[in-house]
């Protein structure tokens, strides 16, 4: 048969798109076998580059459209009579790289960090960067089906002091004048390439709010001005736990807290249209802050709203309608509001069973 190509190493300038590319390694010509080292520096990530990584490329660009530079090393392998003659394993830096992951569509930029990139499965051990005027870092995996290229993926995100206006900015299409700064995790998993599959998890945290200006809010204030005494200035400080799939955010609990208001509720938002079910308690606070339970019985100890307001809110982000009931008397006791919106009020507006 034919020699085998003698082991040695080449390298190249690549038309200004990489700073050079370092092959080492040797090809047996009669078996269709070689085994090649591969160094590439500052490789320019546009979408036919990242689109020709075997196997997973195409779903790489669809969900994240890295663009940027990087660098790459590895390892590739060649058997050519076999029916999947490739097989690699790439380390990627990125250096200063952007990504917009689809189903939440927020620009990424100055990423930094190492994926793993193989036949059988991408890693993520660890990336940071900035969106929104504010930091993230995140890790994730991804095992990739070679037949179906419909391989499951999971990740998670740690977020802080993101742009609350950008963000809204991004998701609606629209400034509404809303100001915050967003701290929170995301945790997620789904399929490549399968958008109904994806589903998350997580938590945030609202710091230095001026949320009145939204039309949500500003029908939530007009109602709440007109059915509690003493509601007053913008909505300044919030969290919230939920749940995210492709065309749905399911609030599992929110609170929000203004001078001299506390707001309570869960719900779901129709990402697709903003269309609303929420139900939302609000009530005035204590002077001197949050009403105060006892560590041994588990209950306010004593009444400390002076009125109660049930809310449900339908229609939609840009147009809600609010259908509100005023509660003047407990007749049980509660751990907090939230018990008020998961379970029916044992109370009526006149104060009686």
């Amino acid at each position: 048969g034919a020699p085998a190509i003698p082991r040695g190493r080449r390298s190249f300038p690549a038309g200004g798109r990489t700073g050079s590319v370092t092959v080492r390694g040797s090809m047996d010509l009669a078996k269709e076998e070689g085994e090649f080292e591969l160094q590439i520096s500052d490789l320019d990530l546009r979408r036919d580059v990242v689109e020709s990584i075997p196997g997973v490329g195409k779903e790489l660009w669809d969900e994240l459209r890295p663009e940027g530079m990087v660098s790459v090393s590895g390892r590739v392998c060649y058997e050519g009579a076999k029916g999947s003659p490739v097989s690699y394993y790439l380390d990627v830096q990125l250096k200063n790289t952007s990504l917009t992951w689809r189903p939440v569509p927020v620009f990424m930029h100055s990423v930094s960090g190492h994926v793993l990139l193989s036949n059988e499965m991408a890693l993520i051990p660890f990336v940071t960067g900035r969106a929104l005027d504010g930091w993230f870092s995140a890790v994730g995996r991804a095992d990739l089906d070679g037949e179906t290229q419909n391989g499951r993926y999971e990740g998670a995100v740690e977020f802080r002091r993101l742009d609350l206006r950008g963000l809204v900015r991004e998701l609606a299409g629209r400034d509404y004048g809303v100001q915050g700064r967003l701290s929170g995790t995301l945790e997620v998993d789904g399929r490549l390439g399968r958008p109904e599959a994806f589903r998350g998890t997580g938590g945030v945290e609202l710091a230095g709010g001026q949320v009145w200006s939204a039309p949500f809010f500003m029908g939530l204030v007009d109602v709440l001005h007109l059915s509690v005494p003493g509601a007053g200035g913008p909505f300044d400080a919030g969290r919230m736990q939920f749940g995210l799939s492709k065309d749905r955010l399911e609030v599992q609990r929110f609170q929000l807290t203004s001078r001299g208001v506390e707001l309570t509720g869960r719900g779901s938002v129709q990402l697709e249209d903003g269309g609303l079910a929420l139900t939302m308690v609000a009530a005035t606070l204590p002077k001197g802050g949050l009403p105060i339970i006892s560590p041994a019985l588990k209950f306010i100890l004593r009444p400390v709203e002076k009125e109660l307001v049930k809310l449900r809110v339908t229609g939609t982000l840009q147009e809600p309608k609010f259908e509100h009931e005023v509660i003047r008397l407990l007749t049980r006791p509660i751990t907090s509001l939230f018990d008020l919106v998961t379970s029916p009020f044992r109370g009526s507006p006149d104060g009686e069973d």
